[in-house]
């Protein structure tokens, strides 16, 4: 019996085997069957599964990003009045900001200012530089005249939400004038000051000023403005925001002259524009004007304008384009590897997400060498801006960390040490770091290369088809040795193509701008004119055109020319030695006063003589209503004033305090003119 009972448990045991086998085969065929027929929306593993079914982590920023609502704080307008580039580059620099603070950047050249659309509700933040004797820049002068007109009503502005940062040089009087008075005007106006008024100093750190003005811009601005919700469903990877294209071997160049932006449909940057809006001038010929160069150059330069139509009145300004040196070019396109006679293409990326309308960079077709060499600022002094940009392309974490760091404000006294005061420039900083970059890379951040300013050295009535001007070559020490300045390398290459191919000519890039000089229009009011170096060139041409109307017998009775004029020795930097001696000779010059700092026992300046001559020079300004000129470096200038005011307190028996404000009510009048430069 007990064998019978094992057998059927036996039995039994293998039968229940068999039916759970064949229950979870069951199973597993419905779970297979389930798994197919349900909705995507019921799986979170599936692709098509909506986001809100998966749990992001806590430390998934993007995720988080993704979840949060989209919102905008509306377009917000940034207007520059720019006459080298920098308040545009500013104005730049904020759009970047702008987009990354849910902003809408539309940036403005105050030249297409239009006072019918400017009217409606916006908010706007202003950029503006001052020139000459506290005038608005070129393209800033049709708005300028229209918010400081008399009659302009005061509620035009009451839709305007508005900031001012001002750009200036506290070595001037009329520093950050178009600033202060553009947030003065737009307030009085009507408008709404948002945000702080701020200004840099050029003689300082512009650009160090101007970072730290805006550290609470955006984060005010948020708090004052309403945002709304926007589609971001069509926001792509903020990408750069161009393509580069290298044309097929054959293609050309565009053509640079008479170049009209319209016909391109295309729009550019400002100091491209500016560029292209210059002629293409012959120069005639470049010479030194010093006795020897063991102290340094300076080079008379002739620009045939004549055969282009452009005017000029005597004393202007001639602004020149430089070019990098051919050196430099040719490492760089080496470092870039592309050939210098290939030729590219730029065309906007439209896949960019970036909200900032596109300006071309550059124009094109145009080849590596045209763009290394006259766009490209290589040489130049780097921006923290330009450095900043420049590590989203530097690898080396460590490397990137240090950069960064040089842009900060923890970094200012690093950033003067080792770039600034090293003379460094983009070029220098990509070598010493062995930083890997792509011509389109390039062409996003490097700045576009400035024009310098020259007053002119000649008279436009004497010389009307040519215009002159002299240039001191600088020279800055880069890792010990001594190098030249980007301007001053490229007049010294214009010197030595003239030295070993006379008669070849050389071609540059130039514009007239107006000066702070002016003949009067009484020529027979005394002149007197401070012009120590290279501050001679107006009053050159002062000279040229006195001698010039008594040659033809026009106005000949002219009042006293007095010249105060300046150098290290007599025999080495005496720039227009001859002429000088001749027209004083000749009676052009009446009273002439020469200051050798580096003769005799004590250092001599144009300001010591002025000092002796005090008593001479009361009576001129004071009592003849005489005019009083003064060109070259600030701190010379600044000076001469501080003389001035001892004159004047010495000529009425006064205080020299009461004294600084008969001066300056001589410069109020016009009477007391300054061109001057660092």
């Amino acid at each position: 019996d007990y064998s019978i009972n094992l057998l059927a448990i036996e039995y039994m045991l293998d039968n229940l085997a068999y039916l759970l086998i064949g229950a979870a085969i069951l199973i597993i065929i419905v779970a297979v069957i389930l798994k197919k027929t349900a909705s995507p929306k019921d799986d979170p593993s599936s692709p098509d599964s909506p986001k809100k079914t998966a749990s992001p982590t806590k430390n998934d920023p993007k995720k988080e990003e993704d979840n949060k609502p989209k919102i905008t704080y509306g377009p917000i307008y940034l207007y520059f009045g720019s006459q080298t580039g920098t308040a545009a580059n500013f104005c730049k620099n904020l759009a970047e900001e702008a987009a990354n603070n849910q902003f809408q950047p539309i940036v403005t050249d105050l030249q297409e200012f239009d006072p019918d659309t400017f009217v409606a509700p916006r908010v706007a933040i202003f950029c503006m530089a001052t020139q000459g004797e506290g005038e608005p820049t070129d393209n800033a002068e049709k708005f300028f005249k229209y918010i400081s007109a008399e009659d302009r009503e005061t509620g035009i502005f009451k839709n305007l939400r508005f900031t001012v940062f001002g750009l200036g040089n506290k070595q001037y009087q009329f520093y950050n004038a178009m600033g202060k008075k553009t947030d003065a005007f737009l307030d009085k106006l009507g408008g709404e000051r948002i945000y702080r008024y701020g200004e840099g100093d050029d003689d300082g750190s512009l650009e160090d000023d101007f970072n730290e003005w805006k550290v609470e811009l955006w984060k005010t601005l948020k708090e004052k403005i309403q945002p709304v919700a926007f589609d971001a469903s069509k926001k792509t990877e903020e990408q750069l925001p161009f393509n580069l294209i290298m044309g097929e071997e054959g293609l050309k160049e565009v053509e640079f002259e008479n170049f009209e932006e319209e016909k391109t449909g295309k729009e550019y940057d400002f100091q491209v524009k500016t560029f292209l809006s210059c002629n293409k001038v012959k120069v005639i010929t470049a010479y030194e004007l010093r006795q020897n160069n063991d102290e340094g150059s300076t080079l008379h330069i002739e620009f045939d304008v004549g055969s282009c139509g452009i005017k000029y009145p005597t004393a202007a300004n001639l602004c020149v384009y430089p070019e990098n040196d051919p050196k430099i070019v040719e490492a760089m396109a080496e470092r870039l590897g592309v050939k210098l006679e290939q030729v590219f293409i730029i065309e906007e990326n439209k896949e960019n997400a970036s909200p900032i309308k596109f300006k071309h960079p550059v124009p094109s077709p145009i080849s590596v060498k045209t763009y290394l060499s006259r766009f490209c600022d290589l040489q130049g002094a780097i921006k923290k801006s330009t450095l900043k940009n420049l590590t989203k392309f530097v690898k080396n974490e460590e490397l990137k960390e240090k950069l960064l760091k040089l842009t900060s404000a923890a970094g200012k006294e690093d950033f003067e040490k080792e770039i600034s005061k090293a003379n460094k420039g983009l070029y220098d900083i990509i070598v010493d770091n062995n930083i890997q970059l792509d011509l389109k890379q390039l062409i996003f951040l490097a700045d576009t290369v400035k024009p310098r300013y020259f007053t002119i050295a000649s008279s436009s009535a004497k010389n009307p088809e040519t215009i002159h001007i002299c240039a001191s070559l600088l020279e800055f020490k880069v890792e010990g040795k001594w190098r030249p300045g980007m301007a001053s390398g490229y007049f010294r290459r214009m010197l030595e193509h003239f030295i070993k191919n006379p008669g070849t000519p050389v071609y540059a890039k130039v514009s007239v701008k107006e000066s702070t000089f002016a003949l009067p229009v009484d020529s027979n009011r005394p002149l007197v004119l401070v012009g120590p170096g290279a501050g001679l060139a107006p009053f050159r041409g002062f000279l040229h055109e006195k001698e010039h109307l008594i040659k033809i017998g026009e106005n000949k009775q002219y009042g006293e020319i007095t010249l105060y004029f300046g150098c290290r020795k007599s025999d080495s930097d005496y720039i227009y030695k001859e002429e000088l001696e001749k027209f004083h000779q000749e009676g052009i010059i009446n009273k002439y006063y020469k200051a050798f700092s580096r003769e005799g026992e004590n250092k001599c300046y144009v300001q010591d003589l002025m000092k002796k001559n005090s008593a001479e020079l009361g009576v001129t300004l004071f009592d003849q209503n005489g005019l009083l000129y003064i060109c070259g470096s600030i701190r010379m200038g600044n000076d001469v004033l501080k003389v001035l005011n001892q004159v004047a307190a010495e000529h009425f028996n006064i205080s020299t305090l009461a004294g600084a404000l008969k001066v300056k009510q001589l410069e109020q009048d016009k009477r007391i003119i300054k061109e001057l430069w660092e």
